[in-house]
């Protein structure tokens, strides 16, 4: 297992027209679908809340490192956290966003209060 304590960090929203969507990730794409992490940070019924917590591991992988080689990634514990914010300029009413955090450790629960100051 690798030093880093955190090896993503992800930023999806609703679109009203895309529906959710990944909109950031650092420092690299995590390799996964874009649609399978979007759901999983911004789920169903979502929009009834003003904020929500999620849950997730993201399964191992292999990935480009910056150079082109290929690097093996072990499966990530991962929480999301998602805030609605009323706003009457847009269509939908509201602005939903999410931002994710990606650990190998089990101790997911320790960026809880990291991510809610995001």
């Amino acid at each position: 297992m690798s030093g880093k304590h955190v090896h993503y960090v992800v930023l999806a929203e609703f679109d009203i027209d895309k529906g959710s969507v990944i909109r950031h990730q650092y420092p690299a794409p995590t390799g996964l679908g874009d649609s399978f992490l979007a759901e999983a940070m911004l789920p169903e019924g979502s929009h009834s809340r003003n904020e929500d917590e999620t849950i997730f591991m993201l399964p191992a992988a292999s990935n480009k490192d910056i150079h082109g080689e290929f690097k093996a990634r072990p499966p990530l514990h991962t929480i999301s956290y998602l805030l609605a914010k009323k706003d009457d300029s847009v269509r939908r009413g509201s602005v939903t966003k999410a931002i994710a955090v990606c650990s190998p450790h089990t101790f997911i629960h320790a960026f809880r209060p990291v991510i809610r100051l995001a």
